[in-house]
């Protein structure tokens, strides 16, 4: 079975035990399946991994707008920090590599309710998505 397919099955199981289809991953070929949001791991307030390939990680020094439940090759364009924060809607994260850790990713997340409201700032390992830190 191929590694893609794997992943595609573990995602998908991991989301219909959570309960949370309400978000989506694409998988090779085009297809999607459910997967849990990636702020929280059910009965724990300690946030899980990001379910972000890191290939869609924008360059160090630069950020990106990522739209949870929508699949990566959908999401805007990397960029300058000062043009992509204009383009944040709510709900909506913030991506951004910095140059002086180029092995994080800093996750602003957006309250669904307003577009400048920032609820938390998390870091994660941009190789493995894990979750290191708040900050």
């Amino acid at each position: 079975m191929r590694l893609a397919t794997i992943l595609a099955l573990l995602i998908f199981a991991v989301g219909t035990m959570s309960g949370c289809a309400s978000f989506t991953v694409e998988a090779r070929g085009g297809d999607t399946v459910p997967a849990p949001p990636p702020e929280t791991r059910s009965g724990d307030s300690t946030p899980g991994p990001i379910r972000i390939p890191p290939g869609h990680f924008p360059p160090p020094g630069q950020c990106r707008v990522w739209h949870p439940g929508t699949p990566p090759g959908h999401q805007p364009r990397p960029g300058s920090c000062s043009v992509v924060e204009r383009e944040i809607g709510p709900g909506d994260w913030l991506l951004y590599r910095p140059t002086d850790e180029k092995k994080v990713v800093r996750v602003s997340v957006y309250d669904t309710g307003s577009p400048r409201v920032r609820v938390a700032v998390r870091v994660y390992d941009s190789q493995t998505g894990r979750f290191l830190r708040e900050l």
